[in-house]
C-alpha cells in the first residue's frame, strides 16, 4: 500500500509565494476541488500554542492560514479557525483572543470575516471502538459545527513527542486543562504517542488533508522556545503519517524515531516507510538539514529500556530545569503543571522533582523560554548501549 505527499518550495512568508505554493501543493493532489465541496465549514485547526509573535515560529504562520482561507473560499466553502492553546489555561476566551491576536491570526480573521471557534468553550464525551488503548475522549464539542477539518501543524520539535507534526497538532482538540489530565496518565513518550495516535484514529476521518508549515520551522527548545530555522517547504498530504514521516526525513531523522509515526503504521493507522510514500514535487534532498536538534528525553522504547527508565527515571530522562534569570513569575508553568509540582519561589519557578511526572508541559507553555531540558546522567550511557 503506497500513499502520496506534496513537497513544494515556499523560502519565505510572502503572501503571493504561499498562495502560489499552497495551490502547488493542492494541483499536485489533484486540485483542492477533490477535498472540499461547495457550502461545506471547513475548519482550519490551527498549531497556537502560546501568544508568540509569527516570527518566533511557534505558530502556524498567518500567510498560511489566509492562503487557505482563500482557496477554501475558491472551492465555494467558508473557513473557521481554531485551537486550544495550552497557554490559554481553563476558558479563558479573552486570553485565547490576546493570542490569536499576537500570533497574527486575529487580523487575518478581521479581514476576510472569518468564524474563530474557541475550543475550550464546550466539551464532549466520545468513545473511539476502534482505538488501541483509549477508548475514551471528551474533545471540543466546537467540532460539531463545522463539516471537515484542514489540519496545519508546525514543523517543530517538541520535548515529549519529539517532534510536533500533523498527529501532534490534533492534541489541541482536546480543551483546556485536560490535556494536563492527560499528561497525568501518559507521562511516558511511548504512553503518550499511543494516545495521540488513538486520538488521531478518532478524527482522521473528519481530516480532508495535513498541511505542514515548514516555510519556517523550530528546532532546540521547541515547541515554545526553541530557535527559528528556516526550511523552505510547505509538506501536504491526506496521510497525517505520512506527512510527519516525511518531515522526519527533511530533519534527517528515521520516521520510526518518531514513536507516533512508528506506532501508527504498526496499527494500520498510515504510512511511515518511505519506500511506500511518493512524494511529489520536490525532493527531499532539496530541504535536508542535517544539523536540526532535537531534545530527546527518553533513551529507548525498548521493554528493557523502558523497565530501566522506569526504575531509574530521574536518572535516565530528561529533567525541566528552570533559568531564574529569565523567569518573570508569569505563574504560566504553576498553572499548567498536571502534577502540581510547581510553586513560584524568591527567585522565580521552583520545580518540586518528586512529584514531577516529566510531562514537560512546564517547558512547553513557558512563554519567555526560562525552562530548558536536562538529560539525566544515565542518558548518554544508555543511549550508546
Amino acid at each position: 500500500m503506497k500513499t502520496s505527499v506534496a513537497l513544494v518550495e515556499c523560502r519565505e512568508y510572502d503572501q503571493s509565494l504561499v498562495d502560489a505554493s499552497l495551490k502547488k501543493a493542492f494541483d499536485l493532489l489533484d486540485g483542492i476541488n477533490k477535498f472540499i465541496k461547495p457550502g461545506q465549514k471547513v475548519l482550519l485547526k490551527i498549531n497556537l500554542l502560546s501568544g508568540k509573535e509569527p516570527e518566533k515560529a511557534v505558530t502556524t504562520h498567518p500567510t498560511i492560514v489566509r492562503g487557505m482561507i482563500n482557496l477554501v473560499k475558491e472551492a465555494g466553502a467558508t473557513s473557521i479557525i481554531g485551537d486550544s492553546p495550552a497557554s490559554e489555561g481553563n476558558n479563558n476566551y479573552e486570553k485565547y483572543i490576546k493570542i490569536l491576536t499576537t500570533a497574527g491570526i486575529k487580523q487575518v480573521a478581521d479581514e476576510t470575516g472569518i468564524q474563530i471557534l474557541h475550543f475550550n468553550s464546550s466539551r464532549i464525551d466520545v468513545t473511539n471502538p476502534d482505538a488501541h488503548a483509549f477508548k475514551k475522549f471528551t474533545i471540543t464539542g466546537e467540532l460539531s459545527k463545522v463539516d471537515v477539518i484542514i489540519n496545519l501543524p508546525k514543523l517543530k520539535t517538541h520535548g515529549l513527542a519529539l517532534l510536533t507534526g500533523s498527529l501532534k497538532n490534533l492534541f489541541g482538540c482536546i480543551p483546556g486543562l485536560l490535556k494536563g489530565q492527560l499528561h497525568m496518565r501518559v507521562p511516558h513518550r511511548q504512553e503518550f504517542s499511543q494516545m495521540i495516535v488513538d486520538l488521531y484514529t478518532l478524527i482522521k476521518p473528519r481530516i480532508v488533508i495535513n498541511i505542514m508549515d515548514g516555510v519556517v520551522g523550530m528546532d532546540g527548545n521547541g515547541p515554545g522556545s526553541g530557535n527559528p530555522r528556516k526550511i523552505g517547504a510547505i509538506i501536504a498530504g491526506v496521510d497525517g503519517v505520512a506527512v510527519d514521516s516525511v518531515a522526519c526525513q527533511i530533519v534527517s531523522r528515521s520516521p520510526y524515531s518518531l514513536t507516533t509515526c512508528k506506532l501508527a503504521e504498526e496499527q494500520g493507522r498510515g504510512i511511515a516507510n518511505p519506500e511506500n510514500i511518493e512524494i511529489l514535487g520536490e525532493k527531499v534532498e532539496k530541504f535536508l538539514i542535517k544539523d536540526f536538534r532535537v531534545l530527546e528525553s527518553d533513551v529507548s522504547t525498548s521493554p528493557l529500556f523502558r523497565f530501566i527508565i522506569k526504575t531509574f527515571r530521574s536518572r535516565t530522562t530528561a529533567k525541566p530545569v528552570v533559568k531564574p534569570k529569565k523567569c518573570t513569575k508569569c505563574n504560566t508553568c504553576v498553572e499548567n503543571c498536571p502534577a502540581n509540582a510547581i510553586t513560584l519561589g524568591r527567585n522565580g519557578a521552583v520545580i518540586d522533582y518528586n512529584p514531577c511526572i516529566r510531562c514537560y508541559c512546564c517547558q512547553e507553555v513557558c512563554p519567555d523560554g526560562a525552562i530548558t531540558l536536562k538529560k539525566g546522567m544515565l542518558y548518554g550511557l544508555l543511549a550508546k548501549g
